[in-house]
């Protein structure tokens, strides 16, 4: 189900990248389909609506970032990663076997932004900080909330855990 909002979220963020000159494209649903099948994944509605009308950053993605220092991927340039990862549950770090799409570089790969998948084919997930190669810490289980996030530059999306 798409989240309600998700339709004003990303008009907002389509004049947000505008004003920054930062252009983005688009993918068809058969595109969108063929990645879900090369993966081995279904992509949450939410996400592949994004994708269907946005698709990251190719004006500056993987050279550039915006001025905040992100840099948002094309659904091309994305693999799922499966496998164990440390995830933070709020008071200490829990092993779990995942899949996990980065979506998102922050300085030029300081850190990164995943979509987290259960490994079954459920498409629930959650977005999360990825400061090392396999460590995760939630951030919230909704593209639009993180969107919101990153156009506010609100505090909440820098803040990660590490072991």
């Amino acid at each position: 189900m798409i989240d309600s909002s998700l339709p004003t979220v990303l008009n907002h963020l389509s004049l947000y990248w505008k004003e920054r000159s930062i252009f983005s494209s688009f993918n068809t649903v058969e595109f969108i389909k063929h990645f879900e099948d090369e993966n081995g994944v279904k992509l949450p509605e939410d996400i592949s609506c994004f994708y269907s009308l946005l698709d990251g950053m190719p004006s500056i993605y993987p050279h550039d970032t915006d001025e905040e220092g992100f840099s948002f991927k094309e659904l091309a340039m994305m693999h799922i990663k499966r496998g164990n990862y440390k995830i933070w549950d709020g008071q200490e770090f829990q092993t779990i076997h995942v899949n996990v799409l980065p979506f998102c570089d922050y300085m030029q790969l300081s850190w990164e932004y995943a979509f987290v998948f259960p490994w079954s084919t459920d498409s629930q997930y959650i977005v999360c900080i990825m400061p090392t190669t396999d460590s995760l810490t939630p951030l919230c289980d909704r593209l639009s909330t993180f969107l919101n996030h990153y156009m506010d530059d609100d505090d909440v999306i820098y803040n990660y855990k590490m072991e």
